[in-house]
């Protein structure tokens, strides 16, 4: 395939790109390139369409989307896709029915890496019948190793539909959430969670490894069929996949996933969220074939003890490293 290089710095762009071949678009680094989308309601598009399994956009900033479909920055479509140490920032999707803010993944073959997802918004209009879900929506594909940080979902004030909510919508077997960190997102919506799993019994959503801590749910009533303050599921019982999970709440989950006050993150205020020595989360995930050659957030190697971190940062063995 070809690849195309971007330097670094701010690239702006007039249309969306659409990558339907064995393409890779290739920038300096997450944070040294930059490329914007003029967000705006008279800019409606998204700056990436990602259809074949090969076509890849890495190493670069994502921001200015502007949709009233799904998908305000990156769709990747029936045919897949990868996304690989991007920033997706500072994104909208303004709407009454739709779904996937920022991003919006439909293949077995999408793949979202080493990503941090962040200041994004959906914003539902529409009086009592709109909603809106998911900042990030996968139907099909696997979002791993990523940090999903400071997202809002809003709704209209005369809008009381409990369809709306969850940062991270999770719907049905193919979806994937594994080794990821989400925090500090805030819920408008109706139903008011970090992550919602949306099923069956016999398919239910995947979410192994992962942090969920910091979240709010303002002016928002905790539906029943929230685990916990983080977590919400349709039933229940389609929650027999969440493996080895750490939540901030008052009562265990399972017997593989872990509940606490505290993730004990490096720095979380200034956005830093590599695990401290002494977090609970250190060691307590259930390893993958996938983790031996790979990457997390920070770009360290993902497995570096017998048993890797929970959440998207990795903490070297006997790294004695405390902040007070």
């Amino acid at each position: 395939g070809s690849t195309v290089i971007l330097d670094a710095g701010m690239h702006k762009i007039d249309s969306a790109i659409s990558l339907s071949k064995n393409i890779t678009i290739q920038g300096a680094g997450r944070e040294a390139t930059v490329l914007r989308g003029h967000a705006g309601s008279d800019n409606n598009y998204r700056l990436f369409t990602l259809d074949s399994p090969e076509a890849t956009v890495r190493d670069m900033t994502l921001s200015g989307g502007y949709m009233y479909e799904s998908g305000s920055c990156v769709y990747v479509n029936a045919k897949g896709g990868r996304l690989v140490n991007c920033a997706i920032v500072g994104n909208t999707l303004q709407t009454s029915t739709r779904y996937g803010g920022a991003l919006c993944m439909n293949s077995l073959d999408a793949l979202a890496d080493r990503c941090v997802i962040a200041c994004n918004t959906n914003s539902a209009t529409g009086y009592n019948w709109g909603y809106t879900r998911g900042v990030v929506l996968i139907q099909a594909g696997t979002l791993r190793n990523s940090i999903v940080r400071k997202n809002v979902i809003k709704q209209h004030s005369q809008c009381n539909n409990s369809n709306s909510g969850g940062i991270v919508y999770l719907q049905g077997k193919d979806a994937l959430v594994e080794n990821c960190t989400i925090v500090e997102n805030v819920d408008n919506g109706g139903s008011g969670c970090a992550v919602w799993l949306h099923g069956s019994f016999l398919n239910a959503p995947r979410l192994y490894n992962t942090i969920l801590t910091g979240n709010k749910t303002p002016n928002v009533t905790i539906p029943e069929s929230s685990l916990l303050p983080n977590l919400r599921a349709t039933d229940k019982s389609y929650c027999y996949d969440v493996k080895n999970c750490f939540f901030v709440g008052s009562a265990a989950f399972d017997a593989e996933s872990y509940v606490g006050t505290d993730a004990n993150f490096v720095d979380a205020a200034a956005g830093d969220y590599r695990l401290r020595i002494d977090s609970p989360c250190r060691s307590k995930g259930r390893n993958s074939d996938w983790m031996a050659d790979a990457l997390d957030v920070y770009g360290k190697p993902r497995l570096m003890g017998r048993k890797v971190d929970i959440g998207a940062a990795e903490t070297e063995s006997g790294l004695m490293l405390m902040i007070r």
